[in-house]
């Protein structure tokens, strides 16, 4: 769609919408046309342009929408495969699409059916109240993660009004305070919208890391995963207040690993 009105009046006549259309295979295929309706309820399709051309052996396609990938994930669900729904589809091909090198029923290569495979996949595994949902992963990793030490569990901080939920454990600080002495050290933090899945009319939320990078240690691309946040809110106070927890959690067990390491050079002293 190359652009879309509503409401204008032309030539005496109220149109409700009129947009226009062009071919995905262009600048090489020149097809347009335009879709009117109007306020009566008439309709017509104006073609402004009826050539088609379509180059050999370049595949054609439009983004596969809501209800055709609502029934491809319904396939999915019960069972259907891959490979089985991709040659059932290729089947259901006209000769027309087919000589135009049409794909639209299931895009470009296989590659587009497993995404959609994948949505319906992350669906499932969904809790049905995400706010629930969270709060019982909050509970489960205090009564399983480091229930004797000084930070438990996994999730440190969850909040509703900005969403939040921010990540790290013991072992991870203590990593971090193993790690930040060593020389040519670097940290870092980056944020990313690619993990996780949108929904419609939902806030835009990123998955934040704080990560160390150690030469010799690790490899040049690797990183040390320290803790990581995911937030619908991406303000300076946000990612400030991210740091400020690690740091006060920080602090405790900065006190106790010195102590720790006081009472072993006593024991040292006192058996040797």
């Amino acid at each position: 769609m190359r652009n879309c009105t509503f409401g204008q009046t032309t030539q005496g006549r109220n149109q409700l919408l009129r947009c226009s259309l062009y071919c995905c295979g262009k600048p090489l295929c020149t097809f347009s046309c335009s879709v009117v309706v109007r306020n009566n309820g008439e309709g017509c399709i104006i073609e402004n342009n009826a050539t088609v051309r379509h180059a050999q052996g370049v595949k054609i396609c439009r983004p596969i929408r809501e209800p055709l990938r609502k029934l491809f994930k319904e396939k999915f669900k019960n069972g259907g495969s891959v490979y089985r729904i991709y040659q059932e589809e290729m089947q259901k091909r006209n000769i027309h699409e087919k000589k135009g090198n049409n794909y639209d029923r299931v895009g470009k290569s296989r590659q587009t059916l497993r995404k959609i495979k994948s949505e319906a996949t992350c669906a499932l595994l969904l809790a049905p109240d995400v706010d629930n949902g969270v709060s019982k992963l909050y509970e489960k990793f205090k009564n399983e993660v480091n229930v004797d030490g000084t930070v438990k569990g996994a999730i440190q901080l969850v909040s509703k009004h900005p969403a939040k939920v921010i990540v790290f454990t013991e072992a991870s600080i203590r990593l971090f305070d193993r790690l930040i002495n060593q020389k040519n050290v670097t940290i870092s933090w980056d944020a990313t919208g690619s993990v996780i899945m949108e929904k419609n009319n939902s806030p835009k939320y990123l998955y934040y890391e704080l990560t160390m990078t150690l030469p010799g240690i690790v490899s040049d691309d690797g990183l040390i995963p320290i803790s990581s946040m995911i937030s619908s809110s991406h303000s300076l106070i946000d990612i400030i207040n991210w740091l400020e927890i690690f740091k006060f959690h920080y602090s405790p067990v900065d006190i106790w690993i010195f102590f720790i390491y006081i009472l072993q050079q006593i024991i040292l002293f006192r058996f040797s």
